[in-house]
């Protein structure tokens, strides 16, 4: 048994250093495999928490590029609808009814009737736009101003002076018939405040490039003034709106530009107004905002309206407060 332990021994030896090897490696291969499963989580997370952090950056990008178009929006609604401006106005006002026939469509045939009884505006009105407002354009302009003709005809100041005698009389003729039949415009104008300011814009004209003594501002006056009184004996508030916040600014301005004029602008801004105190105290005060700094301009317009409301009897005390 001796001699057969000794012969063994040295199998013995080599299979316990095997044995060791086997044990060495193989906690050299779990050392090994150990780093690279720690690389690997750390690898995941790295990607997770960049993925994560695009994903905010993205979300503050979006945050940001909302909160820009939401005050740019902000910004153009604000100066669309700024106070200051009848186009701000008229945005702020209540919606025109659906079916509401345009005044062009009320006047045109009204205004062409009386345009080809005149040969010389006949021949001038552009058939490309619409009749009434190519009127009003060669009611402003006059007849055109041609040089060659009058190398021809020596007599060219006396045909053109005839030319403008036509179209004045001729425009005098469209201005009486539609103050004579506003009423055919009342409910399209109280129903639409676009329309109204089409209107307003269309014949603001003859009271802004024709002196205070040419019969075609006489007849912007009239037309306006009835415009007013009609539209005022329907819906007073509206009415009242509509000159303030719509007619006043451009008003305002020809006001303090006129002054030969006043009178007359004056009794159009009234005749749109309620005619009490408080209402009459209120177009007053929207009066000295829109002509500002021009304190003369202002005072010279109360001496204008202290006589109207004199004559409403409407100067109680506050109103005398306001003049005084």
């Amino acid at each position: 048994r001796r001699m057969q332990k000794a012969s063994e021994t040295h199998l013995l030896i080599r299979q316990e250093r095997r044995q060791h090897y086997q044990g060495s490696a193989d906690l050299d291969i779990s050392s090994k495999e150990e780093p690279q499963d720690a690389v690997h989580v750390d690898e995941v997370r790295v990607k997770a928490l960049a993925g994560s952090a695009t994903q905010l950056s993205g979300k503050e990008n979006k945050g940001d590029k909302r909160r820009a178009m939401r005050g740019s929006k902000q910004e153009l609604l604000k100066a669309v609808v700024g106070p200051q401006t009848a186009v701000g106005a008229l945005a702020g006002m209540q919606q025109p009814a659906l079916f509401v026939k345009p005044a062009a469509d009320i006047m045109r045939p009204l205004v062409l009737s009386i345009v080809q009884e005149s040969e010389e505006l006949a021949r001038l009105i552009d058939g490309r736009k619409d009749v009434v407002a190519s009127f009003m354009e060669h009611c402003r302009e006059g007849v055109p101003d041609s040089g060659f003709g009058r190398m021809l005809d020596p007599t060219w100041q006396d045909h053109q002076a005839l030319q403008m005698r036509e179209i004045e009389e001729t425009s005098v003729h469209v201005l009486e018939t539609l103050a004579n039949r506003a009423q055919l415009l009342v409910d399209t104008l109280i129903k639409s405040p676009p329309e109204f300011w089409k209107v307003w814009t269309l014949f603001f004209p003859t009271l802004t490039d024709f002196s205070e003594a040419s019969p075609i501002f006489e007849r912007g006056v009239a037309l306006f003034k009835k415009l007013g009184d009609l539209m005022r004996a329907v819906d007073p508030p509206l009415t009242q709106q509509l000159v303030t916040e719509v007619a006043l600014p451009s008003l305002a301005k020809e006001l303090s530009r006129s002054p030969e004029k006043r009178e007359c602008l004056c009794e159009i801004l009234y005749s749109f107004t309620q005619e009490d105190t408080l209402n009459h105290l209120l177009v007053l005060r929207a009066l000295k905002d829109k002509v500002g700094d021009n304190l003369c301009d202002y005072v010279s317009c109360l001496s204008c309206l202290i006589s109207k409301d004199a004559q409403l009897s409407l100067l109680d005390e506050h109103l005398l407060d306001l003049y005084v």
